[in-house]
């Protein structure tokens, strides 16, 4: 393959096998100096502006936060003129492919997510979550037919809801962007020691949003606690809305549907 001999002659590594062609990455498992790694290829870069950049700059200051129960990629290597970097290998298996409850799955991500929300704020991190959901409503072909009249309505207080929670330091933290069952990696089950990888979303912004993402992404009908615990925060339901707004949910199960439908109305009402 074409594609890896390139990338081992650029990085170095060894034996490039590919795991995944991805949306904003590629990806390949290989060897360097003797230990695995990974090697991520980005892709074009949009309105997220340059990923590589983004990641590499919150890898680089997570190296720096010690946590015994959650393990951060570390750079091996990087080569910014050809958008690539080499990673440490976090051994483990996708939280996706273990076999435990759905709701024990919602309370390890929970406590990776207050983890996360606790870290410091990093200094000179200028990739602000505002800006990006901004930059991206504004374009209207990314505004679905089922979801339109709901926005054109409420993108004001959406706006605001989320410039308020930016402006609050005590309600802003590092965000994910992407945090999903497939980017944590179960290193010890019994021990409660993760992986968190793929950080090419990250950004500063509202802390509730990598929940209310993983809730959304996840497809899943959650027990009436979990919805009730969320409830108390006002723009919980906005950003939920705003994430169902900026997917293809027509590609969704009907459940989450359903599920996101029972948000919108009471957005209506409320509002």
């Amino acid at each position: 393959m074409k594609e890896i001999a390139r990338i081992e002659e650029i990085t170095g590594c060894k034996n490039l096998v590919l795991l995944e062609v991805g949306m904003s990455t590629t990806k390949f498992k290989g060897i360097y100096k003797g230990k695995p790694i990974l090697v991520r290829r980005f892709h074009e870069r949009d309105y997220y502006g340059n990923r590589f950049k983004r990641e590499n700059f919150i890898l680089k200051f997570l190296e720096n936060i010690s946590n015994s129960n959650l393990v951060f990629p570390k750079i091996i290597k990087e080569f910014p003129d050809h958008d690539i970097h080499v990673l440490s290998w976090i051994e483990g298996e996708s939280l996706d492919n273990v076999a435990i409850s759905e709701t024990k799955k919602y309370e390890i991500v929970k406590s990776i997510w207050e983890t996360i929300t606790k870290l410091p704020e990093p200094n000179d991190f200028k990739f602000n979550h505002f800006r990006d959901i901004r930059m991206l409503t504004e374009d209207e072909s990314k505004i679905m037919n089922i979801s339109k009249t709901i926005f054109l309505n409420l993108k004001d207080k959406i706006w605001k809801s989320f410039n308020k929670s930016i402006i609050k330091k005590h309600s802003r933290s590092i965000i994910h962007g992407d945090l999903h069952d497939g980017n944590i990696i179960v290193i010890n089950l019994e021990k409660n020691q993760f992986g968190v990888i793929d950080w090419e979303f990250a950004s500063i912004g509202s802390k509730y949003f990598d929940l209310a993402y993983y809730c959304t992404y996840s497809n899943r009908d959650y027990p009436s606690e979990y919805l009730d615990e969320m409830r108390p925060w006002e723009d919980i339901i906005k950003l939920l809305i705003t994430h169902w707004f900026l997917s293809n949910f027509d590609n969704y199960p009907s459940e989450a549907k359903q599920w996101l439908d029972t948000l919108r109305k009471e957005i209506m009402v409320s509002t």
